[in-house]
């Protein structure tokens, strides 16, 4: 059976048989860390449990219709199944679905830092990706979402070098021919995330029972590793422009990479985009370079990445499971993404502050939602929908990164038994968060990824 028609059939499946038992309820798991103090620690969250019990309930029924061992049905693994469902739950939208864009998938241009000798500088596309309008619901692990593409895996993408030294990344976002996309004409890069996969491990999450997001591009955290995300406000990651010119992040041939996709499309029909990401690197692993090893922080960690609001006014903060540091090494530098609303993401370690970061709103005209946006959500239930685009409402342009030489990175040594955590800050007086079409505030993120020189 050809992918595009398993996937198909996982669809119908997830649709018919599998959601129904896995979406009510799917609560959040949430331990109260001292509500006086306006705190809310996290767990795992249940949508990882419901991919689990999907990928189980998917793989008995394939299993049987596709003729058990020696079959596909028999060969498919429990990640690939997981990658394969999420997959599903997008179709017909995506990656697969599409003509291959016109656009040149990878190109050489000019070096970010053409002072550094031999760096180099490569852009790359990738997709297309079909995004449903507002007026179309995708039914999620987490509940409806209109105009969104929900955690689409996009597996063994094209890498921007076989064997490099991978120092600078930053996000872009283009329509099909070539021009900018984002919140003023009614694009979202709502996050992307990169995954390396051969014998690496994922700190934070290696050992865990279930990881979503290694799950969903056909890996485990024994085998992979977040090494890049970004939302919308695209911070740019770049060793060379903070001034380290002896350590960059290896990409060895073996190496596979992945993607975790994640778009809104605010207007009434669907659009067609390229993910764009720049790269710099040396070629091959320059004498007295060092490898990084990134490490990631996250409210719902080896979940979605998500967690409930604690108010839907005022002030309040979430934080971090702590992680017990199983590295000794430098802290080279580190950044947070949160929602709209937040303020800061402070990363402490052992109680301290290592790195405040800082959200900036609408500090360039394409961060400010144009007048006659289109408000998303239309679903009755109140946890569904978004509405992020109301006319002139500015939104997160910036986050700060604090990086080794900045009076703002705090601790400059990760050593084992440290206890680190992120702490997604919120203040809805300060600003507008995104509300759900009954006014009620969306789930928020808090996420910090660091990258240390290993000791």
């Amino acid at each position: 059976m050809k992918a595009p028609v398993y996937i198909a059939v996982l669809a119908h499946l997830a649709t018919a048989a599998t959601l129904p038992k896995l979406y009510e309820p799917l609560q959040r798991r949430q331990a109260a860390a001292g509500s006086a103090n306006g705190t809310t620690t996290t767990t795992k969250g249940d949508g990882a449990t419901a991919l689990a019990s999907a990928v189980g309930i998917i793989s008995n029924m394939t299993q049987g219709m596709l003729g058990g061992t020696g079959t596909i049905g028999g060969f498919i693994s429990g990640y690939s199944i997981a990658s394969m469902f999420v997959t599903a739950l997008n179709f017909p939208y995506g990656k697969p679905y599409m003509s291959p864009g016109t656009l040149p998938t990878k190109e050489q241009v000019a070096p970010t830092h053409p002072e550094v000798p031999g760096s180099k500088t490569v852009k790359m596309r990738y997709g297309p990706y079909k995004v449903p309008s507002m007026g179309v619901t995708t039914t999620t692990l987490t509940g409806n979402e209109e105009g969104m593409l929900w955690n689409y895996p996009d597996t063994n993408i094209q890498k921007p070098c076989d064997d490099c030294m991978i120092t600078g990344i930053v996000a872009e976002y283009e329509y099909l021919n070539g021009t900018k996309a984002n919140i003023d004409s009614g694009q979202w890069l709502h996050h992307i995330v990169l995954l390396s996969s051969n014998s690496r491990a994922d700190p934070t999450c290696v050992g865990k029972g279930t990881s979503l997001p290694h799950w969903v591009v056909g890996f485990n955290p024994s085998s992979s590793e977040r090494f890049w995300a970004s939302g919308n406000e695209r911070t740019p990651i770049n060793f060379l422009s903070w001034g380290i010119k002896d350590a960059g992040y290896r990409m060895a041939k073996g190496d596979v990479m992945s993607m975790i996709v994640d778009l809104m499309n605010m207007s009434m029909q669907a659009q067609t985009v390229y993910v764009v990401i720049k790269f710099d690197y040396f070629e091959g692993k320059p004498a007295g370079m060092s490898e990084v090893k990134p490490v990631w922080l996250d409210v719902d960690q080896c979940g979605f990445s998500e967690a409930k609001v604690k108010s839907q006014t005022g002030a309040y903060k979430v934080v971090s499971i702590p992680w017990k540091s199983t590295i000794n090494g430098e802290i080279l530098g580190m950044g947070g993404h949160i929602h709209d609303g937040g303020t800061r993401a402070l990363i402490k370690v052992d109680g301290k502050v290592a790195c405040d970061s800082k959200a900036g709103y609408g500090e360039k005209p394409e961060y400010v939602s144009a007048p006659g946006g289109h408000a998303m959500g239309k679903s009755s239930k109140p946890a569904e929908g978004h509405s992020h685009a109301e006319p002139g409402k500015p939104h997160i342009s910036s986050m700060i990164a604090c990086y080794r030489g900045m009076d703002e990175l705090k601790e400059t040594k990760m050593t084992v038994g440290q206890s680190w955590t992120v702490e997604a800050h919120y203040d809805y007086s300060q600003f507008a968060g995104a509300t759900h079409p009954s006014g009620l505030q969306e789930n928020v993120m808090g996420i910090a990824l660091m990258y240390v020189r290993k000791t």
